[in-house]
């Protein structure tokens, strides 16, 4: 078992709690295959309604790069998924929201890539659950 499906598990199960304070769960459907990705993440909480995400060792993923533009997502979070819209921050907003995480996580490199997830209800198009199944889809309502 990898370290992510072995984390991942965690937070699906009752245990979550152990981890809930800083790592939640994000998922995505991406842009040209529409295959869903699920991965653990370093989260600061930012207010009352959104999330602050560095994407560490950026040079080695992509997820963060299609979040130029607000992105549809999904945070488990205390053990349920909610639903966000996530948007990578840019120009002077970089520096204050990698501040913010850098109080958290102080080992947070500069020039990381941060991305704000703002929770959402009722946002068209977004991912959902279907209730024949696991496997989230883009819904329009």
């Amino acid at each position: 078992m990898t370290g992510n499906v072995a984390v991942l598990a965690v937070l699906r199960s009752p245990l979550h709690t152990f981890l809930d304070s800083r790592l939640c769960a994000l998922r995505y459907l991406g842009p040209q295959t529409g295959r869903l990705h699920t991965f653990p993440v370093q989260y600061v909480t930012e207010g009352e309604g959104a999330v602050l995400v560095a994407a560490g060792h950026a040079d080695r993923k992509s997820w963060w790069r299609i979040m130029g533009s607000p992105w549809p997502v999904q945070l488990l979070l205390d053990g349920r998924w909610h639903d966000g819209v996530a948007q990578l921050v840019t120009g002077a907003q970089a520096a204050a929201a990698r501040a913010a995480y850098r109080r958290v996580f102080r080992r947070t490199p500069d020039g990381v890539p941060v991305v704000r997830i703002v929770f959402v209800v009722g946002a068209a198009p977004r991912l959902t659950e279907s209730a024949a199944d696991t496997t989230p889809a883009y819904a329009d309502s």
